[in-house]
């Protein structure tokens, strides 16, 4: 499904999915689609975009996404997340994200 057609479903179908966060790029909500994990070093994953939009970004194109569900994390008053100081769980996702796991 192209991007264009991607971001309308996603703003069509955000007004229905209260409470889900969404993919970063097309910003279809978690219900609607799937996103691609990213794990750190203890096991732990996260994901800013959906399979469709990862596939279509080199991997230094998908950084700025992932940094920002990192920085956002960081506004919950911690130094850490899970024990790991944000830093490191940063360093760790990045050397995945740009090796394209």
């Amino acid at each position: 499904m192209r991007l264009v057609i991607r971001k309308m479903v996603g703003h069509i179908s955000r007004m229905f999915s209260p409470g889900y966060s969404y993919c970063g790029r097309c910003r279809r909500p978690w219900n609607v689609c799937s996103g691609h994990v990213i794990y750190d070093s203890d096991g732990s994953g996260c994901f800013a975009l959906c399979e469709e939009c990862w596939g279509e970004l080199s991997p230094i194109e998908r950084v700025p996404y992932y940094k920002k569900v990192v920085d956002s994390w960081k506004t919950h008053g911690s130094d850490t997340l899970n024990g790991i100081p944000f830093e490191e769980l940063w360093n760790n996702l990045e050397e995945n994200i740009l090796a394209g796991k």
